[in-house]
């Protein structure tokens, strides 16, 4: 499983589903970050109560964050560990840890037992659904373009799973939520992204040293789903509508990022252009 997205450092890449998807208002994010941020000041007042004021704001403010990159971490994990299953490997969790500790100096600062403690349901879970389930792996990890001639409209993004259940083939996307069973639903960035997956037409193959070296044509799939799971070790399988409807609204979506990008970073006064902005 790569350990990064080949194309994040391309230049000449077209923007990322994700970052189309960041285009989308998330009004739940910033009542996340303040409920973080008051637990921390409730529960750990001795780490900022007696510090000059400008340094209490800075630990306060930028508490959330830390607490977004660990679930990240955690999110990467499954993914790794998933990522293992689908190529036929064995899985050791501490293991999988241990790697991504190696690159995050957060996990580092962090006990190990407590990451451990909390991977493990979402990890039981995920192999309660390849039990029940027994997805036929097709592809995994697999970065895929949407290039129809068109530069306003094209993207890149990473597909985390393409299989066949009961019969069908279907893409899967795994999320992990650190909220309970029935919780931590986003059908509108859900259907949209697998939309994106679904209709992209190609299959980009990169060396050792993340150079393009081919593509593929992408085959059709009859559905999309999403592979959920839970901090208390439940797993569900969603399936989402992800469909010609969805992909047009996506498609107008990066149209908006393009704009945004491009357009939307000046005036653009037009015949007013001759009139400078004077302050009044």
């Amino acid at each position: 499983m790569p350990s990064h997205r080949p194309y994040a450092n391309d230049p000449t890449a077209p923007p990322s589903v994700t970052q189309v998807l960041g285009t989308l208002d998330k009004p739940g994010l910033p009542w996340g970050a303040a409920r973080e941020t008051a637990r921390f000041a409730v529960h750990h007042t001795s780490q900022w109560v007696d510090l000059p004021s400008d340094q209490a704001s800075s630990i306060l403010a930028r508490h959330h964050r830390g607490v977004w990159d660990h679930r990240a971490l955690l999110g990467s994990a499954l993914h790794e560990i998933n990522a293992l299953w689908c190529s036929g490997h064995s899985v050791r969790i501490g293991a999988v840890i241990d790697g991504i500790r190696n690159r995050s100096r957060l996990w580092q600062q962090m006990d190990r037992s407590a990451i451990y403690a909390e991977i493990e349901p979402m990890a039981n879970g995920l192999t309660q659904f390849w039990r029940d389930i027994r997805p036929e792996t097709l592809s995994w990890e697999q970065v895929v373009r949407y290039r129809p001639g068109n530069p306003d409209v094209d993207y890149i993004g990473t597909l985390d799973w393409r299989a066949v259940i009961k019969g069908r083939p279907i893409i899967l996307d795994l999320k992990t939520t650190g909220s309970a069973h029935g919780k931590g639903k986003y059908f509108d960035q859900w259907r949209l992204q697998l939309a994106a997956y679904r209709y992209a037409n190609e299959a980009v193959c990169y060396d050792d040293a993340d150079r393009e070296v081919s593509t593929a044509v992408l085959p059709d799939v009859d559905g999309a789903a999403i592979v959920h799971l839970y901090k208390d070790g439940l797993c569900e399988l969603q399936p989402v509508q992800a469909g010609p409807r969805e992909h047009e609204v996506f498609l107008a979506l990066r149209r908006v990022f393009g704009w945004r990008s491009d357009e939307g970073t000046v005036s653009g006064a037009g015949e007013l252009s001759a009139y400078r902005a004077v302050p009044l």
